[in-house]
């Protein structure tokens, strides 16, 4: 399943030669800050603070790859976790409705065990690549399964943005299509309410043959 879509995460090819450059970085430092210090205190102030300046950046870029999916460059079920707790409780705060959806490729097991996991892999990159255009933010909890945050947003435009990327996904043109559950917060809630009834509403698109959205109905049973 080609996608002609350019990963907006490409960025993280940069990924792998991190640790390897950061190190490289603060050696350099360290040597600079040595022969820097024998030139004065004011030297020496400048780049100690270059030192922790550089300290920080690399302990950013560590925390931000320990909630980031490898092979999508999504957030992973780490971020997932912690983000979705702080957008229900920002919307309890704030009172603005906040929506989840929950993304399943179709048949996908059946996909991997056919063309082997490379092409699996490829069609999940594919996926990940429509969902990073969604305008929510997107993660990669785990093997086919992902998700999607849309603070501010009410069930119908959660469902309307559902809609939107189950037709992208579609048009790719390739032997795997993706169902949608989507579940919101008219009330308080907590994230493992609100994940147990968008996988219930996914459960039934895929049921109903997959390739669609369903939508968790507020008044119906948790």
């Amino acid at each position: 399943m080609k996608s002609e879509i350019r990963d907006p995460r490409s960025f993280l090819r940069f990924r792998h030669g991190a640790p390897r450059a950061f190190a490289l970085a603060s050696v350099v430092a360290l040597a600079v800050y040595l022969a820097a210090s024998r030139l004065g205190p004011g030297w020496a102030a400048g780049v100690a603070g270059g030192w922790v300046f550089l300290r920080s950046v690399r302990e950013a870029e560590l925390a931000r790859l320990a909630a980031t999916d490898d092979l999508t460059g999504l957030g992973n079920a780490r971020a997932f976790r912690r983000d979705l707790a702080r957008a229900l409780a920002e919307s309890a705060r704030s009172g603005r409705p906040a929506a989840l959806v929950v993304v399943d490729l179709d048949r996908f097991k059946a996909f991997n065990d056919a063309h082997g996991h490379p092409a699996g892999d490829e069609a999940l990159r594919d996926l990940a690549s429509i969902l990073a255009t969604a305008g929510a933010t997107a993660y990669r909890p785990g093997g086919d399964e992902f998700a999607l945050i849309a603070t501010r947003s009410g069930l119908a435009e959660a469902q309307a943005l559902a809609e939107r990327l189950r037709a992208d996904v579609d048009r790719l043109g390739g032997p795997i299509t993706a169902s949608f559950g989507v579940a919101g917060t008219a009330t308080a809630i907590d994230p493992a309410t609100l994940r147990r009834r968008a996988d219930r509403a996914l459960y039934r698109a895929k049921a109903e043959g997959g390739n669609r959205v369903a939508v968790h109905i507020e008044n119906s049973p948790a």
